[in-house]
């Protein structure tokens, strides 16, 4: 079944969009890009560790005397606040990245299956022996060549 989906997005709509992300990305110049094995070797993030640490932070303050004298507990403060802020980014941002992939993936979904529903069509007309439709199928049938064995009848 066909799923219609209302959207459009024009060249400016485009163009514009990236600005926008290129507006953040601009206001975070401290971003950092990870490759994939950096990235393994990093403690996972999760609820537990953002509570250790913030009871971490939080004893550091009110216990300074105890802290080793290289701590900056002012910059650890900042270090803490930032991170949650970014958590709060990063969350929003996958909203978004995941609402532009389901809608990309149902628009695809929706772009082939009329292509097959189409695809069907021209194949019915060119076995009324007409010539363009035989040159439009045989272009569009290289695109899923068969791979099983022909049946013998």
């Amino acid at each position: 079944m066909i799923e219609k989906i209302d959207a459009s997005m024009n060249e400016a709509k485009l163009h514009y969009l990236f600005g926008v992300l290129n507006q953040v990305k601009s206001q975070l110049p401290f971003l950092i890009t990870l490759t994939p094995e950096e990235r393994k070797k990093l403690y996972r993030k999760g609820e537990n560790q953002f509570t250790y640490i913030r009871k971490t932070v939080h004893y550091a303050k009110t216990n300074s005397y105890h802290n080793p004298k290289f701590i900056d507990i002012n910059d650890l403060e900042n270090k803490l606040e930032t991170a949650e802020r970014m958590k709060m980014l990063t969350d929003k941002a996958g909203e978004i990245y995941e609402a532009i992939n389901d809608t990309t993936h149902l628009l695809y979904q929706e772009l082939y299956e009329t292509s097959r529903l189409l695809y069907m069509n021209y194949r019915m007309i060119a076995k009324t022996d007409n010539k363009v439709m035989e040159e439009v199928i045989n272009d569009l049938k290289q695109h899923f060549p068969r791979t099983g064995k022909k049946k013998n009848t």
